[in-house]
């Protein structure tokens, strides 16, 4: 499994005895915590039947809105909507309880074949080696994932303290590099492509374009697009301009 490379990894990190990153470069690299360097150039072809689509990246990446367009698309979804949609995703989470069991338990990955299902950045390394995966993986800044984690906490009358946000935003760069590092060495199983999430907002219709032909080119491309337009009315406030 791909969760053995990733403890190893892991272990080789620590041995090498890495500096934590430098302060300065945690919210001031909206890219650092990316898998761009894995993204296809190219693309990947028909989609198999049996692969599983996964949608992944940080918390308050996108991912749920990716799996809006996708459903939209006319692309399955793997969701048990056992968490209820609110205020901070009011079209829903679309979160598999299954994805829990990951790292013991990797037979509930049938029923995803053929599929898109959601899974964070963090789980990637304990997918089953003996299946194939086109990884759509959400990029956004870490000062705009920080922001919406604050919201999303503020909305649940929680607090954190002072200084969770530094740790936390540093806890991501990590994770995503070890991440990086063990996908790179399975790229027969694993196709990734990176989406930004501030591009998607901004050209709805181009990512729709880009995620489409990744999978195999026979997704719904308008009705994709038309999800992320309705979900800018309910989160995304745009930039005044100068014509009011």
């Amino acid at each position: 499994m791909l969760a053995r490379a990733a403890r190893e990894r892991l272990k080789a990190v620590k041995a090498d005895g890495q500096e934590p990153l430098p302060a300065g470069r945690l919210l001031d690299a909206g890219r650092v915590a990316s898998l761009a360097d894995l993204s296809c150039k190219r693309e990947p072809g028909p989609l198999p039947d049996d692969c599983i689509i996964v949608v992944s990246g940080l918390p308050r990446s996108g991912t749920s809105m990716m799996m809006q367009m996708l459903e939209a698309g006319g692309c399955p979804v793997l969701t048990d909507s056992k968490r209820v949609a609110d205020e901070s995703n009011p079209r829903g989470y679309y979160e598999y309880d299954g994805v829990r069991r990951i790292g013991r338990d990797g037979g509930w990955l049938q029923p995803a074949r053929g599929k898109a299902i959601k899974i964070i950045a963090q789980l990637l390394p304990h997918l089953r080696q003996d299946e194939h995966y086109r990884v759509v993986f959400m990029e956004r800044p870490l000062s705009s994932v920080m922001d919406s984690q604050d919201e999303m906490l503020q909305r649940l009358a929680r607090k954190g303290s002072p200084r969770s946000g530094h740790r936390l935003a540093e806890t991501y760069l990590k994770q995503v590099d070890a991440v990086r590092r063990v996908l790179e060495d399975f790229r027969d199983t694993v196709q990734v492509l990176v989406v930004d999430y501030d591009e998607a907002v901004a050209d709805p219709a181009n990512t729709a374009s880009r995620v489409n032909r990744f999978l195999g080119a026979l997704l719904d491309e308008s009705a994709m697009a038309s999800v992320v337009e309705a979900g800018l009315r309910l989160h995304f406030t745009p930039v005044p301009s100068d014509h009011g």
